[in-house]
């Protein structure tokens, strides 16, 4: 009996060093990671404080944990570890943590957000115009006028054409007359050539005034066609429907 009595002891007393030697480790590891976060180094304070975790299961330790985890941009472990912490700890650091899982949800956790329901989409009829039977046509005040003064140049040009035409017969019967005979081919030589270019200047003025003509009665028409409107009516008789057209010309 004795013997059993100092196993039993035995095994406690080396339980309890082992407990303890834990302890010790654990707060050792925790000062580790404190010192090496007042300094910055958050990667090892992560290393220190979740060794003291694992050793000593504390809960606060997962808080502490997870802001090592944040601020060395380990941000969702930091999201999972706030998660834990809060689904244990019970402490003022609480609405802390609350806050900063709060803040990493949209990045690591983005279903866990609420998504606002579709639009609703109301999808109205739709609405058909009446077939208009009248066109208007719009009015073009410039083309009338552009074609005005073009066929006003053509006809310009025309007359121009029969002056220097009468010019160069003039010219042309007096060389004849004064040859008719014998004359000096030097003298009446200058009275042919002045001729020869006023008849020229006859067919360019009329062929030029020709084309003016025909480009300013086109742009007249198309400026008064453009003031019109064309007028369709339907009109029912046996059997179907008349259907006829007006337009004032």
């Amino acid at each position: 009996m004795k013997t059993v009595v100092f196993s039993i002891i035995a095994v406690l007393c080396v339980g309890h060093a082992a407990w303890a030697d834990e302890t010790s480790e654990a707060e050792k590891r925790y000062l580790e990671g404190q010192a090496a976060y007042d300094r910055g180094d958050y990667s090892s304070a992560v290393i220190a404080w979740r060794e003291s975790y694992r050793l000593s299961g504390e809960a606060e330790l997962l808080y502490d944990l997870a802001q090592a985890l944040r601020l060395a941009g380990q941000t969702c472990d930091a999201f999972t570890t706030y998660q834990k912490f809060l689904a244990v700890g019970d402490s003022d650091k609480v609405p802390m943590a609350q806050g900063f899982a709060k803040e990493l949800t949209p990045k690591c956790a983005p279903e866990a957000q609420v998504t606002p329901p579709p639009p609703n989409i109301v999808f109205a009829p739709p609405v058909f115009a009446s077939p208009s039977f009248a066109t208007p046509r719009r009015t073009s005040r410039s083309n009338k006028l552009i074609g005005l003064a073009v066929v006003g140049g053509g006809l310009a040009l025309v007359v121009t054409s029969t002056y220097f035409g009468h010019e160069a017969s003039l010219l042309g019967n007096q060389v004849t007359t004064a040859c008719r005979v014998s004359c000096s081919w030097t003298t009446e030589k200058s009275v042919e050539a002045r001729g020869q270019r006023d008849e020229t200047f006859e067919w360019v003025t009329l062929g030029t005034g020709a084309i003016a003509l025909g480009i300013g009665t086109w742009l007249t028409y198309e400026g008064v066609m453009q003031d019109q409107r064309l007028s369709i009516a339907a009109t029912p008789v046996r059997g179907g429907a008349a259907v006829t057209w007006s337009r004032p010309w």
